[in-house]
């Protein structure tokens, strides 16, 4: 049984695969529960270019309420892996955490 973690993460990352099909990306999700990467995404339209993706649930600490900050780990900047942040209540997604607004969570 997946916990709570588990369970935010896999909507962040469904949210940001239908946002991006939705741009007109060919979306392959990683099958595994780890590894430095989340999603693939493929132009099939214009270059056929390749991004992969770490997808990140935004959030904000309950005892202040500053955002969580991430960062991508060695491997994943060798990899040139993007960092996409999702809030999960107003299902926008971003490629940088400082656009999402600590209002809209509950």
């Amino acid at each position: 049984m997946p916990n709570k973690k588990q369970t935010k993460g896999e909507r962040a990352e469904l949210i940001a695969a239908e946002y991006f099909m939705d741009l007109g990306y060919l979306v392959a999700r990683n099958m595994s529960s780890n590894g430095a990467v989340d999603l693939v995404l493929v132009d099939e339209d214009d270059t056929g270019g390749i991004i992969l993706v770490d997808v990140k649930a935004f959030s904000v600490r309950a005892k202040n309420g500053w955002k969580v900050g991430r960062i991508l780990t060695n491997k994943q900047k060798k990899l040139n892996v993007q960092l996409i942040f999702v809030n999960l209540d107003t299902k926008k997604v971003s490629f940088n955490h400082m656009d999402m607004d600590r209002k809209d969570l509950n």
